[in-house]
């Protein structure tokens, strides 16, 4: 995307900054929607197999054949997501809420209560009020 902009760019003569901001904002009009569409297909794809490497960049991309499916009008925009991936997600995303029930436990606990001279119903209270 950005290298087709840039392209796009550079076929113009500009001599300072504001001819270059113009040169950019121009070919950025200019340029296919399509490019962007794929552009953004190719993101997420590229996203899900780093998601199924653990982060890392050892694997091959799936060959999405983007040009043939825009030619016979058949490309979703929102291509659909391994459901292993998506499950790993939505665990993750728990595991998110969890830690965050967790600190606000942690924070209530060592601002509001001395452990000394309190009421165990009132820490139990607390701990069942932040729903863990």
């Amino acid at each position: 995307f950005f290298n087709a902009i840039q392209a796009l760019q550079h076929q113009k003569v500009t001599r300072c900054v504001d001819d270059l901001l113009a040169a950019v904002k121009d070919a950025f009009v200019d340029l296919d929607w399509k490019v962007l569409d794929k552009t953004f297909i190719t993101l997420q794809k590229v996203m899900e197999e780093a998601f199924k490497f653990g982060g890392d960049n050892v694997y091959r991309l799936p060959h999405l054949k983007k040009d043939q499916a825009f030619k016979e009008a058949r490309q979703v925009l929102r291509p659909n997501c391994d459901e292993d991936v998506c499950s790993a997600l939505d665990a993750m995303d728990r595991r998110f809420e969890y830690e965050e029930r967790v600190d606000a436990l942690v924070d209530s606990l060592s601002n509001t209560l001395s452990v000394e001279n309190s009421n165990i119903d009132e820490i139990c209270g607390l701990v069942d009020a932040v729903n863990i």
